[in-house]
């Protein structure tokens, strides 16, 4: 019927010109299958008076479809070129282990079917065109933590003539990250980012890093600071037997701990210099043991401000939790130890003087050692002290006889004699035992004097090992950060 039609048309000029349009149409419904024969018959078949940019869009859309990989061979993978552009930390929870992050996320792949020839279009070489019209790769972020999905912005894909699409979104992701706070608050925390295709697998698309990204698009958030971004990719088996192409990035965060090193650091240093600080108070003014109380009070609530700021469940310690912790212990050790000063000091001399033993080593090598001079003190009188001998009379003397009617009856001088003899004895006894309360060569206040003595041995040899174990603690902690 088309042949008897087209004969009896050919007769007349006007059925010439309806042949010509209706080959003309079929030969461009039957050029639309690549891009080269696109370049060859889109142009000529719209209006003069439309724009190229029009001509050309239209071009490009009529008989796309988004759905259908852009390859030429349905066994060829497509190649996404990946790469982070833009990294911004938005967001740090160090509780619930979530990082937040801005990032620009560049891909770029090769289209067939977006291919057009600038000669034809009036020298076009690139245009815009919605990601929603074309084919985009479904990579998503595998360590996902948001169950909405990541916020990608709704940006336009730039097309080349050669067939080049370069497709920029701003996206909002929201990952996991374990954190680890052992050297917190100057801990550095290694996050990852992990991208990848949900439906395609590594024959049908592959990731391959364009480049690394740029330390001049790190930006910083707070009290974090983004160190180092490096991105590599592999091909992984994942579940089933089929490998998937993904692109890893690991960020290297580090806190920046100026404000926790003002509001923890330094109080606990505080802390340490206070507990040395405890052996310098004089055992004979009786506050050690209140200041020592209200510094084990004081570490307790440090102990809670870094509870706050540190997640439980980390798994791991941190070093100022430790630190903190072992500066109480330290405490308390220096409050049982003051109680030990305090029976030295305030020893009564009914319980016996010092053993030899210790005089040798305290009061003899330790002493001179630790440079403590023997000195000689005169003790405050105490409620206890009421066991001194204040008999009237030394061990080897006896009340004189004071019985007059013997003397009397006596009636000789050598009884009087004798009673006033008996008198002189006991005032120079009374005489002695007066003096010797302020005299610090009294037996009794050997006594005492060798007991302070030790009291002040002991609180300078503590002193000295609390010191050192506090050097050591502080090297150790040092060489951990």
């Amino acid at each position: 019927m088309f042949l008897i039609w087209a004969t009896e048309a050919m007769t007349s000029s006007h059925g010439r010109v309806a042949i010509l349009t209706v080959l003309a149409v079929c030969s461009v419904v039957a050029g639309t299958g690549t891009g080269d024969q696109i370049n060859k018959t889109c142009s000529p078949a719209l209006p003069k008076h439309i724009t190229a940019h029009k001509r050309l869009m239209t071009c490009l859309m009529h008989s796309y479809n988004p759905d259908v990989r852009p390859v030429a061979n349905a066994s060829d993978p497509v190649y996404i070129q990946f790469n982070l552009k833009y990294i911004q930390v938005v967001e740090m929870n160090t509780k619930a282990d979530i990082l937040r992050t801005k990032a620009w996320i560049e891909k770029c792949w090769v289209d067939p079917q977006l291919k057009w020839n600038p000669k034809d279009f009036e020298g076009i070489t690139e245009i815009r065109i919605p990601a929603t019209k074309i084919w985009t790769p479904d990579i998503i972020l595998y360590n996902n933590f948001d169950t909405q999905g990541p916020y990608v912005m709704d940006v336009l894909a730039v097309v080349f003539s050669n067939g080049t699409v370069k497709w920029m979104p701003h996206v909002m992701l929201k990952s996991y990250c374990a954190m680890r706070m052992r050297h917190f608050p100057h801990d550095m925390q290694m996050c990852l980012l992990i991208f990848g295709s949900w439906s395609y697998d590594a024959t049908q698309l592959k990731l391959k890093l364009n480049s690394q990204p740029n330390p001049a698009f790190h930006y910083d958030y707070d009290n974090w600071k983004v160190q180092s971004v490096i991105g590599t990719a592999h091909d992984t088996k994942i579940a089933s037997a089929s490998e998937f192409s993904h692109a890893v990035y690991t960020l290297d965060i580090i806190r920046v701990s100026a404000f926790y090193g003002e509001t923890l650091i330094l109080p606990a240093m505080i802390l340490t210099m206070l507990t040395l600080a405890m052996f310098f108070i004089p055992a004979a003014t009786g506050e050690r043991l209140v200041f020592g109380v209200g510094l084990l009070l004081a570490s307790v609530i440090l102990l809670k401000s870094v509870e706050d700021a540190v997640p439980g469940d980390t798994g791991d310690v941190p070093i100022i939790v430790a630190y903190i912790a072992f500066d109480q212990v330290m405490l308390t050790a220096g409050i049982l130890l003051s109680i030990i000063v305090y029976n030295c000091h305030y020893r009564n001399v009914k319980r016996g003087s010092v053993p030899d033993c210790l005089k040798s080593v305290f009061l003899g090598r330790l002493s001179r050692l630790l440079c403590v001079p023997a000195e000689p003190y005169t003790r405050l009188p105490r409620a206890d002290d009421a066991d001194l001998d204040m008999s009237p009379f030394p061990y080897d003397s006896e009340p004189p006889t004071t019985d007059a009617a013997s003397a009397a009856t006596a009636g000789t001088d050598r009884a009087l004699e004798a009673t006033l003899q008996d008198i002189r004895k006991y005032l120079k006894v009374c005489a002695a035992r007066a003096t010797s309360g302020g005299d610090s060569s009294s037996h009794h206040q050997v006594v005492l004097n060798e007991w302070i003595q030790l009291a002040r041995v002991i609180d300078r040899l503590l002193f000295v090992v609390f010191l050192a174990i506090t050097i050591i603690t502080l090297v150790f902690t040092a060489g951990f950060h």
